[in-house]
């Protein structure tokens, strides 16, 4: 009886685990918007810099930078594929520089105030990063306030 119980809980753990996984994968593409940490930058040794990120920025230059087409229709590139890699190459070096004592938050908003013109497809990439959302956590937060102040009593114009 306890092998057969333990067979059931075993089964029961490895589909319950691949079913978590199929839900909750990594998205490889959010992920490499970490290049994009100061704090990493700034660990960099000088040697390195050059090097760092260039795999990340492949990534997301093969999903932003060149035609993608869906259900027939097609969409262009929102970044120069050809230009961003020496952008990113400049900017690392500014970054390193220049910023040393502000947040990434900070410091990225007065790149893109001060350098969006010099670097338009990084700037473009670092807005997609803050502006896209990693989970649906604050479109659920919205349905569960609004079944909250929307419910049957409520609804109702009876007094």
């Amino acid at each position: 009886m306890e092998n057969k119980t333990q067979t059931l809980l075993k089964g029961f753990s490895q589909c319950l685990y691949k079913n978590l996984n199929q839900r909750f994968a990594s998205n490889e593409l959010s992920n490499n918007f970490k290049i994009f940490s100061i704090k990493k930058i700034r660990q960099q040794k000088e040697e390195d810099l050059s090097a760092y990120g260039r795999t990340e920025l492949d990534t997301l230059i093969d999903h932003y930078g060149f035609d993608k087409y869906y259900l027939s229709t097609k969409f262009s590139p929102i970044i120069n594929s050809e230009l961003v890699r020496n952008e990113w190459r400049l900017l690392k070096i500014i970054v390193r520089k220049n910023y040393l004592d502000k947040s990434d938050n900070e410091i990225w908003a007065n790149i893109y105030e001060t350098y969006n013109e010099q670097f338009p497809n990084i700037t473009t990439l670092i807005l997609l990063k803050e502006l896209t959302p990693l989970t649906s956590v604050q479109c659920e937060r919205g349905f569960s306030t609004l079944n909250y102040i929307k419910n049957d009593y409520r609804n109702s114009l009876g007094t």
